[in-house]
């Protein structure tokens, strides 16, 4: 089932991006921007993002459910539709919503379809570059349509490339990881989750660090670093997924079996 959904998801996510996103890119008034939290911005584009898609979605897959991010916004019941035996929908509208409303390009679409708590299949999809990242449980993860090839690369930990995002980060672990950031080459922090796990998949970083685990963030991009095998787990190294919704401190990193090495690299004392 989830195979033959990636083409025609894909076309409905850039349809959506083309009509309803990109024209209010650098366009948005005061009015169309409103803060669902502190620091928790949300504009027009979001939310009609995630209408369409929701209608969109549903109409490919019958009996269908959705989760969105700004409907669990408005009602946080509404990701226990998660627990439900229907596949469900996972939606990020618009991630990276702070960069968007700033004029920046840094933001991204990501969509993921969940069976039984299990990840079947996601898509990540940078409006303004159109590339497009595709995953299927079993059936590897492409971007921009060619299958991506297991990272077997045995570089010294001084010359990996992290997006490490410590904004979210508990004061105390936040100052020990800024400490060890010097022991790899470079890190960024992009405030994006999508367009961080499409640098994940295009090789422009070798892992990334979230404080935060919300589904609409991580669905789609650990099920393609899986596929590509990678590795994403929280710093307990329990596996990432959906249903771990109120855990905190995910590892994403390109080459699976240096997660620990990584993990160490940040977290303790070498």
């Amino acid at each position: 089932m989830a195979d033959a959904l990636i083409e025609p998801v894909a076309d409905r996510i850039r349809a959506v991006a083309a009509e309803v996103i990109l024209p209010l890119h650098r366009n948005l008034t005061d009015e169309q921007i409103r803060f669902k939290g502190h620091n928790d911005p949300v504009t027009e584009a979001d939310e009609e993002s995630e209408r369409r898609l929701t209608r969109e979605l549903r109409a490919l897959l019958p009996g269908s459910l959705v989760v969105g991010e700004e409907a669990v916004a408005a009602d946080p019941a509404v990701l226990d539709r998660l627990m439900e035996p229907n596949p469900v929908w996972i939606i990020d509208p618009l991630d990276g919503t702070g960069n968007f409303a700033r004029g920046s390009d840094v933001f991204a679409v990501m969509v993921a379809l969940v069976e039984a708590g299990e990840t079947r299949a996601g898509w990540i999809y940078a409006p303004v570059s159109g590339r497009m990242l595709t995953a299927e449980l079993g059936g590897g993860a492409h971007l921009d349509g060619r299958l991506i090839a297991k990272d077997r690369a045995a570089r010294p930990l001084g010359a990996l490339i992290g997006a490490v995002h410590t904004r979210y980060l508990p004061a105390e672990p936040r100052r020990a990881v800024e400490a060890r950031l010097a022991r790899f080459a470079r890190n960024a922090e992009l405030y994006c989750a999508g367009l961080t796990y499409l640098g994940l998949a295009a090789g422009s970083y070798d892992h990334a660090l979230f404080w935060r685990a919300k589904p609409w963030d991580h669905a789609a991009g650990a099920l393609a670093l899986a596929e590509m095998g990678g590795r994403t787990a929280f710093l307990e190294e329990d596996p990432y997924a959906p249903l771990a919704r109120d855990r905190v401190g995910l590892l994403s990193v390109r080459n699976g079996e240096r997660w620990r090495e990584i993990r160490d690299a940040l977290f303790e004392t070498a």
